[in-house]
């Protein structure tokens, strides 16, 4: 039996409310390029999962890992990067008047932020984050219970699975996009948005100079994520809030307009009316498999988009472990 294992993983497991996503790689193609060998999803019963960033999401742990032994196929055991969903974490921006330079006292800071303002007793909490260097000093913070990450740690040991890294879907989504994302960036636009949409609901990210600026969380009642009217009526009404707290953002540059990066509906769907769009100076733009870095079976032809988009986020986990 391998109790470690050396080997990056090749297997992406993305779980969701209603949906369980996978993604099988094979590494090496080329100059160090990705093939896809699998991109597959299965649908879970209603009840089974319920979202939360508060008590344990997961009704029936063994009834969870059968179902993720019916989506792997196979009696082997692996290895797997595992990423969970927005509502079962808390994503935060938050800003500091200053941040200690020891990594510790740093956490220690951190953990204290959480409990304060999201009721995460800081000795529940599995945390991770990214400092960026402005003044004063923004962290984009992501924090899960580990009653919570536990549940979902378990149903893969249960099913086989060893999850080597977990992760948390928009952020490792604007990883995945970040390619995307320098180009425009190149191009001059210094302010653009990312929004990922997902479970009944929305993350919304604005970005300026490569630094976040904004973040919202929306839940949509009733799954208002599948009616587009509604989808487009929250989205709209997020970025007038934001327009409104950064003035500076709509005194931009005059005849730019800004990227608005969408994954997780399909590029049929408007998640923001054309008019509104334009008059706000704003480029939707839909990222599919055909705008990330891999290659179908290795052979350096794009992956269309009739691949499922839930496996997305599998496929970012793969990219960063």
């Amino acid at each position: 039996m391998t109790v470690f294992p050396f080997r990056r993983p090749s297997l992406g497991l993305s779980i969701g409310a209603r949906t369980l996503s996978l993604v099988e790689i094979r590494r090496g193609w080329g100059r160090g390029g990705i093939g896809v060998r699998r991109c597959s999803e299965r649908a879970l019963p209603d009840g089974l999962i319920h979202l939360s960033a508060g008590e344990p999401n997961v009704s029936d742990v063994p009834a969870l890992a059968r179902e993720l032994r019916a989506l792997l196929g196979n009696g082997r055991s692996a290895s797997v990067a595992l990423t969970l969903p927005d509502l079962c974490t808390r994503v935060a921006l938050l800003d500091f008047e200053a941040l200690p330079p020891k990594t510790a006292d740093r956490d220690r800071l951190l953990r204290w932020r959480f409990q304060k303002d999201f009721n995460m007793p800081a000795a529940d909490l599995r945390l991770s984050y990214q400092v960026f260097r402005t003044t004063p000093p923004r962290v984009l913070a992501v924090g899960v219970r580990n009653n919570i990450v536990g549940q979902y740690e378990r149903a893969c040991e249960e099913a086989g699975l060893l999850p080597i890294t977990v992760g948390v879907t928009s952020p490792r989504l604007f990883d995945l996009c970040r390619p995307a994302m320098q180009a425009a960036m190149a191009s001059g636009a210094g302010e653009l948005f990312f929004l990922h949409v997902a479970e009944g609901s929305f993350s919304l990210f604005a970005f300026r100079n490569g630094c976040p600026v904004f973040l919202r969380t929306k839940l949509l009642h009733n799954g208002g994520s599948s009616n587009p009217a509604t989808l487009a009526d929250e989205v709209l009404a997020t970025l007038q809030f934001y327009g409104d707290s950064y003035p500076f953002a709509q005194a931009g540059l005059p005849d730019l307009f800004r990227p608005f990066f969408v994954v997780g509906v399909s590029p049929a769907c408007e998640v923001l009316d054309p008019g509104s769009a334009e008059s706000m100076r704003i480029k939707v733009i839909p990222i599919g498999w055909d705008n990330v870095p891999v290659a179908r079976n290795g052979g350096g032809q794009a992956l269309p988009d009739a691949r499922p988009l839930s496996g997305l986020p599998a496929l970012a986990g793969l990219l960063e472990a």
